[in-house]
């Protein structure tokens, strides 16, 4: 996806630079001869003379416009030009031929430049809204990390882990796993979950969702989160069983389950279907429980439901600067009325109990 959103980016990049080049008079550039073939030819000239000398040869007029000639002509190099020619840089006998108009030359070039300026405008506003989503798919990417990489420091809501346990080595974590050390379980779970992040392998995997796979049983929201995010990534998934420790985990109020889940029926991840609804549920329960992704805004945007979007971009705002452009940019196509309705709105949600 974000290949793809790049690729739009760099189009509409080059699609301005080539607005902006069009601009400019007398221009021409080799041109594959299928596309003179196809050209509608006006009978002319087979020769041409410019008012400051050049020469085009062999010249076929392609189009007459008020303002000049659009030709195609043979280079000196060979193949195969084209160049638009304006009637002040020609001949008098050209310009009685062909009713130039000093005027109207004027007038059509006058809306040319308009219509150049409104097609610069609008990529422009295509450009930056791109650029916008990238940057917030990149935001949510890490904010999605982020969330993930505070899980792993925090057992059931109840802070940090404790100094000791955190330097102890696996075996001596084991031992006291073994013995029926609580902490040490969840400690050990934790460090088997940060041996896999790490190294993707299997064996890794597998002693993770074993020390995992108990403490998650007994209703540990950490352990459903990490466990439920083991099961739907990388090789050997099981995403169905990995929603339903994610599930789990959100009911208990851990927003980083909630945020992944939005995250997945979003983007149609891990073979979980595309399901809007679905991924607005998830992101609103995670706005419920202390935090807005500006996500939650593009979804209402995307369903149409321009003032709902806007709320949740102004929410957004609050916890997450990327929010920023998304919200400048959806007030600016919005009526005053409706700008009103969302703001109102958003100052009337209240924030509910937050969880890890």
């Amino acid at each position: 996806m974000r290949k793809s959103l790049k690729m739009t980016l760099v189009w509409l990049g080059l699609s301005l630079s080539c607005c902006i080049l069009t601009a400019a008079d007398g221009t021409s550039s080799q041109t594959p001869l299928k596309t003179v073939a196809s050209a509608t030819v006006v009978t002319g000239p087979s020769e041409i003379k410019t008012a400051d000398g050049k020469i085009y040869r062999k010249v076929e007029v392609q189009r007459v416009e008020p303002d000049g000639l659009a030709i195609a002509y043979e280079p000196d190099t060979g193949g195969v030009g084209m160049a638009k020619l304006k009637f002040r840089d020609l001949p008098e006998d050209l310009r009685r031929r062909y009713a130039y108009d000093k005027e109207k030359a004027a007038s059509f070039e006058t809306d040319q430049l308009r219509k150049q300026a409104e097609v610069r405008t609008r990529l422009m506003a295509e450009y930056k809204d791109g650029t916008n989503r990238l940057a917030m798919r990149l935001a949510q990417e890490e904010s999605l990390a982020a969330s993930n990489r505070n899980a792993h420091m925090f057992i059931n809501g109840g802070g940090p882990f404790p100094d000791p346990l955190l330097s102890e080595k696996i075996e001596v974590l084991q031992a006291k796993a073994d013995s029926g050390d609580v902490p040490a379980q969840k400690v050990l779970a934790i460090r088997y979950y940060q041996i896999w992040e790490t190294k993707r392998a299997r064996d890794s995997r597998e002693q993770a969702l074993h020390s995992l796979r108990p403490l998650a049983e007994s209703g540990d929201s950490d352990s459903q989160l990490h466990l439920g995010w083991i099961l739907k990534t990388g090789e050997w998934y099981d995403v169905q069983e990995g929603v339903k420790w994610l599930r789990l985990a959100a009911g208990q109020d851990n927003r980083s389950a909630m945020h992944t889940l939005g995250v997945m029926y979003q983007r149609s991840a891990n073979g979980v279907p595309k399901d809007i609804q679905e991924a607005i549920k998830w992101y609103r329960m995670e706005a419920e429980h202390g935090y807005t992704d500006p996500a939650l805004g593009s979804l209402y945007e995307e369903t149409g439901d321009a003032i709902e979007a806007l709320k949740w971009y102004a929410i957004a705002k609050r916890y997450n600067s990327n929010a920023n452009s998304f919200y400048d940019t959806l007030r600016n196509r919005m009526s005053p009325d409706q700008i009103s309705e969302a703001e109102t709105r958003a100052n009337q949600f209240n924030v509910g109990p937050r969880a890890q």
